[in-house]
């Protein structure tokens, strides 16, 4: 068997489980991911190095059967499609793990990368100028845009109306350059064979960077001041911290995109180096403020309201962002300058995130904070929402029975919705469905169905 009869083998077995099973925890599930991760490990036995990503993955697969979290089997299945993505793309070519490009399963098997001439900041320095701040202006208007929805102080300084052009102008204008700008910049690191390719030069990469962190330097500037300004009302606070942490969350993350894709399509002089790490180390390190912003935002609302899964997987999210940009940092010097590692620490990154969601039983935990932080209503009632507490699984319905009576003198019937609704849940009706937090949750709920009936 080929090593391409390997990838789509592979392939092949992750679009069984995504398509022939749904992504409810349970017995076919893992078996199928089991099967799935097995059969590309038997097609690449040959090749012993490719094995333990897959051996990585498949650590994961039992939590199906303990836990009944539908957000952790979902994120089990796209884990175990990008692992047999990834490893038949290493199977296919010549490539090691932490060595993949993603466009050379679509060429020839062989991989090899050419030696081809590049054109680098072509142009007098005006014009690299020029071009530099073509491609960032786009950039920063996205950036600037998601700051901007998600800081009320920060969008009141940072008016559209300030800008020379306006919001419609700014925008405008971004959509005119942005076919151009693909043909300009965006470029990879050629990995077939091909002709003439362009990359960045120093000075449009170091315009893109200023003018990011400028933005950046900004929003932090202005965060900070916010929070030595007079205190906001409860009312006003909880309204501050409702949204943005997506926003700031997604900031972060593109921020790595971006010093990733400039590192790569940026051509630096020896005597050039140290001028576009120090711009990319800033980028990183502003854009890891923001990313604790973001966590501090979502640690704050809850805070004042009651935990979700959303709120959850958001913060969990947002630390493994933390351990991303360590990464990035060291690329940047440069320290493993003789290995190529960065994709397979990233994806090793995700696992132990993955991992530690697992271990830390989320639906569980957020059902015993929301339980042991009641909120207190205007007119001075206790009262802890019904909704968040509907929505877990059984992996909390331990925890929700055991303190159903603190729901019982609340308004709003809180005690009589989340009754209804633990009654109302289905009994597995297939062994494929099986499952331990389930099948516990079935007998629990079947013991409160009968006593409330009685009565």
């Amino acid at each position: 068997m080929t090593r391409q009869h390997a990838t789509w083998l592979g392939v092949g077995s992750a679009v069984v489980v995504a398509v022939m099973w749904s992504t409810s925890s349970g017995v076919g599930l893992a078996v199928t991911m089991w099967v799935a991760i097995g059969s590309m490990g038997w097609t690449i036995r040959a090749q012993p190095r490719l094995l333990g990503p897959l051996v990585a993955v498949a650590t994961l697969t039992p939590w199906l059967l303990i836990r009944a979290n539908s957000w952790l089997a979902i994120t089990v299945v796209v884990t175990t499609l990008l692992s047999l993505l990834l490893v038949g793309i290493a199977a296919s070519t010549v490539q090691s793990f932490g060595d993949m490009r993603l466009m050379a399963v679509f060429g020839r098997e062989s991989y090899r990368e050419q030696e081809v001439p590049l054109q680098i900041g072509t142009g007098s320095k005006r014009v690299q100028v020029a071009r530099g701040a073509v491609v960032g202006l786009p950039i920063v208007g996205l950036f600037w845009a998601l700051l901007a929805s998600a800081d009320a102080v920060f969008a009141e300084i940072v008016n559209p109306a300030m800008l020379p052009l306006g919001r419609f102008g700014t925008f405008a204008t971004a959509g005119v350059v942005l076919v151009p700008l693909l043909r300009l910049a965006a470029t990879s690191v050629p990995v077939m064979h091909g002709g003439e390719q362009r990359r960045f030069g120093i000075i449009e990469a170091s315009v893109v960077l200023g003018m990011v962190n400028g933005l950046f330097l900004l929003f932090v500037f202005v965060r900070f001041g916010a929070t030595q300004s007079q205190p906001l009302s409860d009312e006003e606070f909880r309204a501050s911290v409702r949204t943005g942490f997506f926003q700031l969350l997604a900031v972060a993350l593109l921020t790595i995109v971006l010093v990733s894709w400039l590192r790569r399509i940026t051509q630096v002089e020896q005597g050039q180096r140290r001028r576009f790490i120090g711009l990319s180390l800033v980028a990183v390190v502003l854009a890891a403020t923001i990313d604790m912003f973001a966590l501090i935002n979502i640690a704050d609302y809850v805070r004042l309201n009651f935990n979700s899964p959303l709120r959850y997987w958001s913060f969990g999210f947002g630390v493994m962002l933390l351990a991303v940009f360590l990464a990035l940092v060291v690329r940047l010097l440069n320290l493993q300058a003789d290995r190529r590692w960065f994709l397979a620490a990233m994806f090793g990154i995700w696992l132990v995130f993955v991992q530690v969601i697992a271990v830390s039983n989320p639906d569980r935990r957020i059902a015993e904070f929301n339980f042991a932080n009641p909120q207190v209503s205007p007119d001075g009632e206790t009262v802890i929402a019904a909704n968040p507490l509907i929505w877990l699984s059984d992996d909390a319905t331990e925890v929700i029975i055991a303190n159903l009576d603190v729901l019982r003198p609340m308004s709003l019937s809180r005690h009589s919705r989340v009754v209804t609704h633990l009654c109302s849940e289905e009994p597995t009706s297939t062994w494929r469905e099986w499952n331990r937090a389930r099948r516990s949750g079935e007998t629990m709920r079947g013991d409160l169905c009968r006593t409330a009936a009685s009565n």
